[in-house]
């Protein structure tokens, strides 16, 4: 990959080659119609104060030594037409060139639009994915509003720079160009002071956007703070309320909100500097200009007219130069935009997917754990330590200890959202490791004790995106897990929306949604963690009758601390402190469970 951000900028316009083709073809037509304006203004000042006997005396001869050859031809039509036909054509042909001008512009930014709307989605969709890969531990360590405003602020920025990145590129340097030619062939000793005049101007503003690349990324981090800052008390509106923690969040906030202020102020002070300094720069150069060629004129080195072309030329220069200044700003920020996606889109995942899988297309025997022991990442105390046992197929584990033994993490390291950090997880004698992502999680119908819905209808969080399932189907499986006759309480029925994370719902409602969802998958092992937990003793107990023929052939690791929760499973794990200290039935040890 090119270390330079910006090709690593540009590379995303190749999915657009045809767009991208034709909008930098109607930028280089916009220059050239551009520059072509320029010398139209000197016929039309010689016409208006052209002397009609120089034209009389070109008709004879006279002056054919003296005029170059534009002039010469001027002067030829104007002897045989007269002045009111050359100046009707001479407006007529400066109209044409500022309308090709305009088309052209027109259509360089027509055909630009899919491109800039296009790359921001391209960016959006690699960032979504990649935030899909990440394991669970990524999310404990970032900020999630940070990650938003890489998704929305950062990309906008790349969206910006893409667009000041090809006007600069193949318009600007283009007029710049043409206009310094024009200029050379009207007056080389004046194109000479320009020039020098312009590279000290480029060096001026050139060094006031050192720093702006990292003043932008520190105004993204900010951002991304508050961001996270909105999404964390949003999410906690009720704790916060409940314990009148109003005020605290507020001047947190405050804080945090006055640091951005801070930090863009002076980001803006370094960009917004570049415009009037261009602009004084530009007319000390202009005024220079204008008393050096005024003296040339009254000594007859140069005619009016083509002063005015020369200085007409040269305001197409200084628009362009100012573009690229705040181009440079632009793409400068961009940059730092790019860079902070790309740590996003570049993160290696802790959970890495084996670059050969071996195939695994249906659990036949048993699960393993063999002398596994975990900690999370950036820790070094075990969460597990030294876990052994066999979950053979067909058969029931419950898992049960006080809150914070591991259980979890043992659910959570056979679906690997973690890797283990000593031992090895089999699965039919194949270390998981070995297995692709995809196949190894098919094998799972997963209930965390955190319920997850999403801000969608009934129907679409029970399916979860699998629209081929039959309605009966989905209907049995809500009637399971006893959540059928409240769905069909609702407004809409299954197609009724529960709004964000579900909150319209009760949070035993969520939870039987979630265990619908996770029969309807109707995996060979079912993976339950607290799945009743905020269910009432009635509606468990009806669970429990119904989904018990359900779970008849399947293999089940359940964690819970209702004994009727565990009353049908063939073994019980003891975990206290990472470590298995029990295992038996559930007769031999029905005391230790009933909590």
């Amino acid at each position: 990959m090119n270390n330079n951000p910006f090709w690593r900028l540009m590379s995303y316009l190749f999915n657009y080659k045809k767009e991208v083709t034709l909008a930098i073809l109607f930028n280089i037509l916009t220059a050239i119609f551009t520059v072509l304006s320029a010398p139209l203004i000197s016929p039309f000042l010689d016409i208006l104060f052209l002397d009609s006997s120089q034209a009389s005396n070109y008709a004879e001869g006279a002056l054919l030594h003296q005029e170059k050859w534009f002039k010469q031809q001027l002067l030829l039509f104007i002897a045989q037409n007269g002045k009111m036909k050359a100046l009707q054509y001479v407006c007529f042909a400066i109209l044409g060139v500022f309308l090709l001008k305009n088309v052209s512009r027109y259509f360089a930014l027509f055909f630009m639009a899919p491109v800039r709307n296009g790359v921001v989605k391209d960016i959006r969709n690699k960032l979504f994915t990649k935030a899909l890969s990440f394991s669970p531990s990524f999310y404990t360590r970032e900020r999630k509003g940070d990650l938003i405003a890489r998704v929305s602020t950062d990309v906008q920025e790349i969206e910006t720079s893409i667009l000041q990145v090809l006007e600069t590129i193949f318009r600007e340097p283009l007029i710049i160009l043409l206009s310094i030619g024009l200029m050379i062939y009207i007056s080389p000793p004046l194109t000479g002071i320009v020039l020098l005049m312009l590279a000290f101007t480029t060096f001026v503003i050139g060094g006031i956007g050192i720093k702006l690349k990292q003043s932008s990324q520190e105004v993204q981090q900010a951002l991304g703070i508050i961001l996270s800052r909105w999404e964390e008390s949003l999410g906690g509106i009720k704790t916060i309320q409940s314990f009148n923690a109003e005020r605290y969040k507020e001047q947190q906030f405050d804080v945090e909100n006055n640091f951005y202020r801070i930090k863009t102020i002076r980001m803006l002070q370094r960009r917004d500097l570049s415009s009037p300094l261009a602009e004084f720069l530009g007319i000390s150069v202009i005024t220079v200009l204008l008393w050096i060629g005024a003296q040339q004129v009254f000594e007859k080195q140069i005619e009016a007219g083509t002063f005015f072309a020369f200085l007409f030329a040269f305001f197409n220069v200084i628009d362009p130069a100012k573009s690229f200044s705040r181009a440079y700003f632009d793409i400068r920020k961009g940059m730092a935009a790019l860079s902070r996606v790309e740590e996003i889109l570049h993160y290696t995942s802790e959970v890495i997917p084996p670059s050969h899988p071996i195939p695994f297309t249906a659990f036949e025997k048993e699960i393993t754990f063999d002398r596994v022991s975990f900690h999370y990442p950036g820790t070094t105390q075990k969460v597990l330590d030294n876990v052994s046992f066999s979950l053979p197929k067909g058969k029931k584990i419950a898992l049960i200890g006080p809150s914070g033994a591991g259980k979890t993490t043992i659910c959570e390291l056979l679906a690997r959202f973690y890797d283990v950090t000593e031992g090895r997880i089999m699965i039919d004698g194949i270390d998981i490791k070995n297995i692709s992502l995809l196949d190894l999680r098919s094998a799972f119908s997963v209930i965390s004790q955190e319920t997850t819905l999403f801000y969608d209808t009934i129907l679409g969080n029970i399916t979860l995106g699998r629209e081929d399932i039959p309605i009966e189907e989905v209907i049995e499986a809500a009637r399971i897990a006893q959540a059928h006759e409240f769905i069909m309480d609702t407004q809409d029925g299954y197609n009724t929306h529960i709004g964000d994370r579900g909150l319209m719902l009760s949070g035993g409602q969520r939870q039987r949604l979630a265990l619908a969802r996770a029969l309807l998958r109707n995996a060979p092992i079912m993976i339950m963690d607290e799945a009743t937990s905020a269910v009432d003793t009635k509606a468990e107990n009806a669970i429990q009758t119904d989904i018990f023929p359900y779970l008849e052939n399947k293999t089940l690791l359940i964690i819970a601390h209702r004994s009727n929760s565990i009353q049908h499973v063939d073994e019980i794990l003891v975990i206290q402190e990472g470590k298995i200290i029990e295992q038996g039935s559930p007769n031999s040890l029905f005391e230790k469970v009933c909590l």
